[in-house]
């Protein structure tokens, strides 16, 4: 196993660990180069025998990654502190030894990926060894990307985690150049290969696909209730709602998003107190699923879309939620906080949800400059937080909803960032780090 990170990984206090992170932050030249060997050095050794739950690993490191752009650039080493922090806890194994593929290296693609996943399960060593095959040339590559996402997004086993994980593993490969393509992709390959597989969903899925007509050049229109069926509707309500507003969209699946990731947001808001990483793991999925919308096989979009939607109704189910509860911007409409960003940093750390929503209104209510302090304090709060807490999700749910609320031209689309400021008052805090990092 690699032991260029261990001084770091095996500090037992916060100011050990400071220490030591300080001594890499002036090793490396910048966050990609540091980026780089990470996945090099440590992302083949995190993987588990089993999984029961998400998966933790390196998981971080990508939400990290995905993440530090937002930032100014002197704070774009805080999030990789704050996920290394929490990698203590997770036990580094020896690397798994990648088989030769031997005549299968000069099979078709498809012969290939039909091998890969008959010994996928049995013999992951195999695996990857086939897996390398894809990764020479860009045909072979495009080709095993979208098969790979695609069978991660019908394994629903962990709530979309197996995408989430997947997708963002692409990323951080395509932003390193796919030098390191193999290596990050170990951890989610592992995942498919060794946890339990849930694909009932499929058949529900593809043939409602097959169900666009000419409607879909008509006008978009808001259907009334979609985000009601979506929730809180059966899995076939939440399909039927899905095609009738993919044969009603005229700007195609991307239009179809806004309103995926406006119900995505709405299971957050819904879900039982302390139960919000369905409906997290439900956001991620749906955004990139946008996000990695072109990786797709033309033919598997809009099954890609339909099965996002499938995900947000079932995370409704999990995390128990009501359509009775309180909207995000019901006290915004009664109250609004004279001093917002020093409401919302008390009420975020005070763990009070709804507060921390309606002083994100407030504040995306002022000026442009307000709105730009308003994303920088709410990644502040989030990489506060010990990594522990929530492994990367809240980060990256910071990231998402804001960059969700740029893009979207939706009447709601302030609900992006209040939600963000939702989950940072909901979760659970632990600030053994940040006193030390200086934040």
């Amino acid at each position: 196993m690699d032991q260029h990170f261990e001084p770091l990984l095996s500090a037992s206090d916060p100011k050990q660990f400071m220490s030591a992170f300080r001594l890499i932050q002036q090793a490396y030249p910048s966050t990609d180069a540091l980026l780089a060997d990470l996945v090099s050095r440590l992302a083949p050794s995190l993987y588990e025998p089993w999984y029961d739950q998400d998966p933790h690993g390196f998981y971080g490191i990508t939400c990290a990654a995905l993440t530090e752009n937002l930032l100014p650039e002197t704070k774009r080493w805080r999030p990789y502190a704050q996920q290394l922090w929490a990698l203590r806890k997770q036990r580094r194994r020896t690397p798994i030894t990648v088989d030769s593929p031997g005549p299968t290296s000069q099979a078709t693609a498809e012969e290939r990926w039909a091998r890969f996943n008959d010994v996928t399960r049995s013999n992951f060593p195999a695996a990857l060894g086939i897996c390398r095959t894809f990764l020479c040339n860009e045909a072979d590559r495009d080709f095993f990307r979208a098969r790979t996402l695609m069978q991660a997004l019908r394994d629903v086993a962990l709530g979309g985690h197996k995408f989430n994980y997947m997708a963002q593993s692409w990323l951080v490969a395509e932003r390193l150049g796919l030098k390191h393509a193999a290596d990050a992709l170990v951890g989610p390959l592992h995942l498919l290969a060794a946890a339990d597989q849930q694909f009932s969903a499929l058949d529900e899925v593809v043939e409602p696909a097959k169900g666009r007509t000419a409607m879909s050049n008509q006008r978009a229109a808001r259907p009334e209730g979609f985000s009601e069926r979506v929730l809180y509707g059966t899995e076939r309500d939440a399909l039927e709602a899905l095609t009738e507003l993919q044969k009603a969209t005229q700007d195609g699946d991307q239009k179809i998003f806004d309103h995926l990731l406006f119900a995505a947001a709405r299971t957050l808001a819904c879900a039982a107190r302390n139960r919000w990483l369905p409906a997290v793991r439900a956001f991620h999925t749906t955004f990139l699923c946008q996000e990695c919308y072109a990786w797709f096989d033309p033919q598997d979009r809009a099954s890609a879309v339909l099965q996002a939607g499938l995900i947000i109704n079932r995370a409704a189910r999990e995390c128990r939620a009501d359509s009775k509860a309180p909207a995000l911007n019901e006290t915004i409409q009664v109250f609004c906080p004279t001093a917002p960003f020093d409401v919302l940093k008390s009420v975020i750390s005070h763990s009070d949800p709804y507060a921390s929503a309606t002083a994100v209104y407030a504040i995306l209510g002022m000026n442009e400059e307000a709105r730009r302090e308003l994303l920088q304090m709410l990644l502040a709060q989030a990489l506060k937080n010990d990594g522990d807490m929530c492994w990367g999700h809240d980060i990256l749910f910071v990231s998402e909803t804001w960059k969700a609320y740029t893009r979207s031209d939706s009447p709601n689309r302030d609900y992006f960032p209040a939600s963000a400021g939702f989950l940072l008052g909901q979760i659970l805090k632990k600030y053994t780090l940040a006193a030390e990092y200086g934040v």
